[in-house]
């Protein structure tokens, strides 16, 4: 996580989304370089809250962005596409359920303070 949870998240305008849309190894390598970006910064904002690990759903989150984080690094988006939809399309299920556990961790450290 060190070289990414420093590195500031690029903000994407639709307009840079648009324009690579269109071309998949241009929209592989995007998610390539900002996905990880995020996941270790998520991880890291995690850390940063003491005892995160004693409340399930945050140490379910961290889990989950360390995770996605360590599949996206593995995997090169220019050797295999078909291989980079799979590990993009398990990381989005994966994620589905993000806003859920964060509202319920948040909803655990208020009642905790």
């Amino acid at each position: 996580f060190a070289d990414r949870k420093d590195r500031p998240s690029k903000p994407l305008r639709l307009r840079e989304i648009l324009s690579v849309s269109s071309q998949p190894d241009n929209v592989r390598q995007l998610l390539h370089d900002e996905l990880p970006v995020r996941f270790a910064r998520r991880v890291k904002l995690i850390e940063r809250i003491p005892g995160w690990e004693a409340i399930p759903e945050l140490a379910a989150l961290h889990a989950m962005h360390s995770t996605s984080f360590r599949e996206l690094r593995l995997t090169d988006p220019s050797a295999d596409a078909e291989e980079y939809r799979r590990v993009i399309t398990t990381i989005q299920q994966r994620h589905k359920r993000v806003g859920s556990i964060f509202a319920e961790a948040l909803h655990k450290l208020n009642v905790a303070m």
